[in-house]
């Protein structure tokens, strides 16, 4: 009885979808190191890159950098929706990519821990917004 108890807590806890801990701006996910704090949030609607600028604007922050992902990345932040970032050429989520079969996605150059990012984003797509203070 007890193996099958141990079996099915198990099986519950490796079939549950890991659910996006990125909050939807206006609310902030925060992280804090040291005498830094770092915010993050994401858009809850798809939006072109310039109007994806102009909200992160309007929220008091910025569309966040690949290096600010970075970051965020390693201080814990976890999500697993994709969302365009400020470089153009790039969109990015705050998930491993699993066995992904193709390469880019993700990007060997980024300074350890590696976060899934690839070229070719779409031309509409949630936003990451970020502050730091």
């Amino acid at each position: 009885m007890k193996s099958v108890i141990v079996f099915l807590a198990v099986f519950a806890m490796t079939s549950l979808k890991t659910e996006a801990v990125i909050k939807n701006c206006p609310q902030w996910t925060t992280y804090n190191e040291d005498t830094s704090v770092y915010s993050v949030c994401m858009s809850a609607k798809n939006l072109y890159y310039h109007v994806g600028k102009g909200f992160c604007e309007s929220h008091g922050g910025v569309l966040c950098s690949l290096k600010q992902l970075a970051k965020l990345y390693e201080l814990g932040a976890r999500d697993e929706r994709w969302g365009l970032t400020s470089d153009t050429e790039r969109d990015a989520r705050m998930m491993p990519c699993d066995d992904y079969p193709m390469c880019e996605c993700f990007n060997n150059a980024a300074a350890q821990p590696y976060f899934p990012n690839t070229p070719r984003p779409p031309s509409r797509q949630q936003v990451y917004c970020c502050k730091f203070l």
